[in-house]
């Protein structure tokens, strides 16, 4: 069997192009034969690179509407009538929050609806929920810590990035959060440029810029090198499951400190057993300062260490290949 997966955003950082990478690569793990596209004007007989080491095809959209077993991993308002179109050929397509189910197209998707987190399952109830696929960079537990705490997400609204500049005034330099990730322009611009003098990554010198490259295996590497990752993520109507965010900081052994309004209950994320919790600025700057207990940091790891087992290839593309039984 070849699967052909479908992205059909223009995003090309944050969830959406690392859950393609993951599930390429988990596919490839499993010995599936994959291929991934992109729909544009023409058909190039040449791949291009998708980043983290994978490539893509462009196909015009009536070679697109011919492929076989088919999954949306990704689609934007840009892409959302080629999605339909396949959608309604047999395709599979990933819904990845609530946000996106306010795009027009969302109401047609009936089944095949794929959820990467058990919340979806209260927006689309006939979804079949399969978890995050992620593939391991590390494979041993050994671990730097250079930084207090690092972090990987975007810039962005809904990451509350403004909440981790603000805690960084009120902390030492060696208990700050090293930033580092692709910016929301329009979030940088309106909530960091006057309050933080905030430079845009086009205003800066290349090796200055937060976005980092598209690299297999870099957030997990910098995760590597601190004990925290912050990520404050309130995504409303979701919550309670992994992000790759959080997976990254796992596989590098940095201790999660996430948003207080991402915790549900029965759900992974579990506040002070794999991961630490706060609201407000005052709280990351109380948590990032404090001398933590070095047997609670540790068993904080290995309860990451084991979520990340729910997500392994061998887990996790059983669920993807039964769909096209």
């Amino acid at each position: 069997m070849k699967i052909n997966l479908l992205y059909m955003s223009r995003a090309t950082y944050g969830g959406w192009a690392t859950f393609t990478v993951h599930l390429y690569k988990s596919l490839q793990a499993m010995g599936i034969e994959v291929s991934l596209h992109k729909v544009r004007n023409n058909t190039e007989r040449t791949q291009r690179p998708f980043g983290y080491d994978i490539f893509y095809q462009n196909l015009k959209a009536e070679d697109a509407l011919r492929l076989p077993n088919v999954i949306v991993t990704a689609y934007d308002k840009y892409g959302r009538d080629m999605a339909l179109e396949l959608y309604r050929l047999g395709a599979h397509v990933v819904i990845h929050d609530p946000n996106e189910i306010k795009n027009a197209a969302t109401s047609e998707f009936l089944d095949r609806i794929i959820v990467i987190r058990k919340s979806m399952l209260e927006y689309l109830k006939s979804a079949t929920f399969i978890p995050h696929p992620y593939i391991r960079f590390f494979d041993t537990h050994f671990k730097t810590e250079e930084y207090n705490a690092v972090t990987v997400g975007r810039l962005d609204f809904d990451k509350k990035s403004d909440i981790i500049f603000t805690a960084n005034q009120f902390l030492p330099e060696d208990k700050q959060v090293h930033i580092r990730g692709c910016e929301n322009r329009a979030f940088t611009r309106l909530k960091l440029k006057e309050q933080f003098g905030y430079l845009q990554d086009s205003e800066k010198p290349l090796d200055e810029r937060l976005r980092f490259p598209k690299e297999w295996g870099w957030a997990a590497n910098l995760c590597r090198q601190g004990r925290f990752m912050v990520d404050l993520s309130v995504i409303k109507g979701d919550g309670g499951g992994s992000q790759y965010s959080f997976m990254e900081a796992m596989d590098g052994g940095a201790i999660c400190i996430i948003h207080n309004a991402w915790i549900r209950d029965n759900d992974e994320m579990i506040r002070d057993v794999n991961c630490l919790t706060v609201s407000t600025a005052e709280e990351l700057t109380s948590v990032l300062k404090q001398n933590h207990n070095v047997k609670d940091l540790y068993e904080m790891r290995q309860q990451g260490y084991k979520l990340l087992e729910n997500h392994t290839p061998e887990r996790v593309i059983p669920n993807y290949l039964e769909l096209f039984i």
